[in-house]
């Protein structure tokens, strides 16, 4: 012990094992910035002084310990290896400016003096800066990730969150509003369109597809915000009061049909192929009322089969959901334990697909048993029930508008191919969330 207790021995060691330590965090940290990042030098030496400072008085004190206090060369050896593990987070600095786990920006370096001027908020922004990049950061987010998903709890970033029963809500469609002065141009917007097809001869219709949230309101999310009407309602009661305009709204239809199989996803925010089926049964049965011998498809044309997996967009491929990439989940933590109800139909082999871009589809079905021709122009949820309309007409135009060239419903955009491939149905279609959109239809 009293070669322990030899102070200038003590220093001498432990100074060694400081200078270490800090030269590893520096090496393998720090100066992994110097060729990006002008190192704070005065900064440096302003938080490593008082460490030194303080890392010395206690080794001091702690290698001044006697036998007799009955502290062994274990107890001292434990304490030095917690200090050291404390050095562990600044071996590695991340140079990431983007968290694809939490879908956000990290926080930027900000020196402590720049350009001359002192930054009085420098330990904050360094605290930002650090804990956005410390080593073991995204295991740790990981691990906590993994944690809330199965134990059932709230998990949320931004743009979506997951709830009870494993349902993944879009923020966008937690809330729903629309203007007076929205719903009157709507009102003009649509006029405008039965003008148009009146004047070509053309029948048109608009279907309005409801919210998700309705289909789930009877789960109890503890942040849904009270009864209000859905938007897209809103929407065809006002339509249908000023105009004879034949809308299209089968939300009691898919409620009643939300009692046997799931209209939605509960990874991803577009509707079924069974929603998609029942909402084309209803535009089916409002178009039958200007061509009674139209022939609307049944269950038994199809052949049904089930995945747990999502399919919903332009590629048709199956996949975890959209919601679940909002929340940056894999598909090994996205919850897909729901099994959905997929159509073929039986002679779908000899439907022809041309593809012209991200946006449009022309579909010719020589077995269909109707002869009409038809255009359906909407958002994503065209995509699903495209495919029941394309197996019903011969020829079929799916144009997709919140892709590519803009993010509009103007008629100008399409008059001129409607009029020149002799449209003889032409259909609107949108869902709830994007129904306000209806205010570009006039030019």
């Amino acid at each position: 012990m009293k070669l322990w207790n030899n102070c200038s021995l003590k220093s001498s060691i432990f100074l060694g094992i400081f200078f270490v330590l800090i030269g590893l965090c520096l090496f393998f940290g720090s100066l992994q910035y110097l060729k990006t990042l002008n190192i704070d030098l005065i900064a440096l030496l302003a938080i490593d002084v008082p460490i030194f400072s303080l890392f010395y008085i206690f080794s001091n004190n702690l290698l001044g310990l006697k036998s007799e206090k009955k502290y062994s060369l274990i107890d001292i050896v434990m304490i030095a290896v917690f200090f050291i593990f404390l050095f562990i987070p600044m071996l590695h600095i991340s140079d990431e400016t983007f968290s694809k786990q939490e879908n956000r920006l990290l926080a930027p370096y900000s020196p402590f003096i720049k350009k001359g001027i002192i930054n009085y908020n420098y330990g904050k922004m360094f605290d930002k800066w650090f804990n956005d990049r410390f080593l073991g950061r995204e295991l740790l987010l990981a691990i906590h990730k993994h944690i809330l998903l199965n134990t059932n709890k709230y998990y949320q970033t931004k743009d979506a969150g997951i709830y009870k029963n494993q349902w993944i809500l879009n923020t966008s469609q937690l809330f729903s509003t629309i203007s007076d002065d929205e719903l009157q141009k709507i009102f003009v917007g649509v006029s405008a369109y039965q003008t148009f097809c009146n004047e070509h001869n053309i029948k048109c219709y608009i279907e309005l597809v409801p919210r998700t949230l309705d289909f789930v309101r009877s789960e109890q999310f503890r942040i849904i915000p009270k009864e209000e009407k859905d938007k897209a309602q809103i929407i065809a009661d006002s339509i249908l009061k000023k105009t004879n305009f034949s809308i299209v709204y089968p939300f009691n239809a898919m409620k009643e049909a939300n009692k046997y199989d799931y209209v939605y996803f509960k990874t991803d925010h577009h509707w079924t192929d069974w929603g998609a089926f029942i909402g084309y049964k209803e535009l089916m049965k409002a178009i039958k009322k200007d061509f009674p011998d139209l022939t609307i498809l049944k269950e038994n044309d199809y052949d049904i089969y089930y995945s747990n997996m999502v399919r919903a967009e332009f590629n048709r491929v199956f996949w975890e959901g959209h919601s679940c990439k909002l929340l940056n989940l894999t598909v090994k933590d996205c919850p897909l334990d729901t099994d959905y109800k997929y159509y073929k139909h039986k002679r779908e082999e000899n439907l022809k697909v041309n593809i012209d871009d991200l946006d449009n589809k022309d579909f010719y079905a020589s077995y269909a048993p109707n002869k009409q021709k038809v255009m359906i122009i909407g958002n994503s949820f065209t995509e699903n029930i495209s495919y029941f309309l394309a197996s019903s007409f011969e020829n079929v135009l799916k144009r997709r508008c919140n892709n590519m060239y803009g993010d509009d419903l103007k008629l100008s955009r399409w008059k001129e191919e409607i009029v020149s491939k002799n449209i003889d149905i032409l259909i609107i279609l949108v869902e709830s969330h994007y129904s306000s959109h209806l205010t570009e239809l006039k030019d």
